[in-house]
């Protein structure tokens, strides 16, 4: 460490200022996504999911419903990449000529694509508390079902920690990473937008109709 300049005391310093902010490293680490081959992504989003592997992916399950169900998800999330993966065209003398994005535009991009192409990615992004708003509102939009439970987990945790310890307090870099995925301003306090806990329900009340199984006279007293 020392040929970079970071001291013993430093790193130490650093670690006791973390310590007393109430900030732990990350239990992920961070890895920047990957950037796919720009020409290939765009020829794939655009051609679609072919039909007839789609027909063909749905019949090999024994429930046809979920093959809809991951046919759509797959459709809504390929229509979400195709519709912002950037474009760049160049109107010469001689025609349109389609150029490559900058490096720049493409690693914004390809940050999105890696959370909607590989879902997992999005919970490493949130572990590592580097997730962006625009990978939370792809996310969001492409696997709604997924992005609730996620929130429900928060809220559900969030409850039990409280519950077993009336002085806990949601540490400022957890809490700014639920901020940014539920796009919540700092201005607004996070009590004000928690769902509210549902009730235990208590076991359904059962009712027998014995009536059928009354003797005549019972019957008729009961008149």
């Amino acid at each position: 460490m020392q040929q970079w300049g970071f001291s013993t005391r430093a790193r130490s310093s650093a670690a006791t200022a973390r310590k007393r902010s109430g900030c732990r490293r990350s239990g992920a680490k961070f890895r920047a996504p990957k950037v796919p081959d720009y020409q290939k992504t765009l020829e794939t989003l655009s051609h679609g999911w072919d039909v007839k592997d789609a027909a063909e992916f749905i019949s090999e399950l024994q429930n046809p419903e979920l093959g809809v169900a991951v046919r759509e998800c797959a459709q809504r999330a390929r229509g979400y990449l195709t519709d912002r993966w950037p474009r760049l065209t160049l109107d010469g003398p001689l025609g349109i000529t389609n150029l490559t994005p900058g490096w720049s535009e493409l690693r914004s991009a390809a940050a999105v694509y890696e959370v909607v192409a590989k879902p997992t990615a999005f919970l490493r992004e949130i572990r590592s508390e580097t997730v962006t708003k625009s990978q939370a509102d792809a996310f969001r939009v492409c696997y709604p079902s997924l992005f609730e439970m996620i929130t429900t987990f928060w809220w559900d945790g969030m409850r039990q920690r409280r519950a077993a310890d009336k002085k806990y307090s949601l540490p400022w870099p957890k809490e700014r990473v639920i901020r940014v995925v539920i796009g919540l301003p700092a201005a607004i306090s996070l009590s004000r937008v928690a769902p509210q806990q549902k009730a235990p329900s208590g076991p359904p009340e059962v009712k027998a109709d014995f009536s059928s199984q009354q003797s005549k006279a019972q019957q008729l007293a009961a008149r």
